[in-house]
């Protein structure tokens, strides 16, 4: 069964449609999840339809074993910044809870990637940049790709280059 929460005012639009599967009790690494679809616009950021899968495992704690696990594409162009339309949107994480209490804390790991489009008008070219970005937040390293594309025609081209694996602690130096 299909469920959705929604929120509007003058300037704002929210609205997280989904369906989940559970079993209650939640045992230690059985997991609550489902399917779900968010469609916003919320300041500069649009959001036409970004849909996927998300999994809470319950009682699980550590740096191992992810608590939470998402992976969401977005369908057709999203907005994050005015001016900035991004296409092919994909975002796959995985969150860890660490500590108990007061000591709580939550760390990420995953991936984020986009592409940048520009159409050149009346000549049949496309420009384009993509972007990739790797992430974990356990040992503060990510890594990030930039590529461009040029269409004309039927003739497509490709370049992409991408930073060294950077760590939080070679950053303080």
């Amino acid at each position: 069964m299909r469920r959705y929460i929604e929120a509007k005012t003058d300037s704002s639009f929210f609205r997280l449609e989904g369906s989940a599967e559970l079993s209650y009790p939640c045992l230690r690494g059985e997991r609550i999840g489902g399917w779900l679809n968010l469609k916003a616009e919320i300041g500069a950021m649009i959001i036409d339809s970004l849909s996927g899968i998300c999994y809470f495992y319950c009682h699980v704690n550590g740096s191992e074993t992810p608590a939470l696990e998402a992976d969401l594409e977005a369908e057709g162009v999203v907005q994050f910044v005015k001016g900035v339309n991004l296409k092919d949107f994909a975002m796959s994480f995985q969150a860890y809870k660490t500590g108990t209490g007061d000591g709580e804390a939550w760390v990420f790991a995953g991936s984020v990637a986009g592409t940048v489009v520009l159409s050149v008008a009346g000549s049949g070219a496309e420009h384009g940049a993509t972007v990739d970005f790797v992430f974990d937040t356990r040992d503060g390293t990510w890594i990030a790709a930039v590529g461009r594309s040029v269409q004309v025609d039927t003739t497509k081209t490709h370049v992409k280059a991408n930073a060294p694996t950077v760590s939080a602690l070679e950053t303080d130096k």
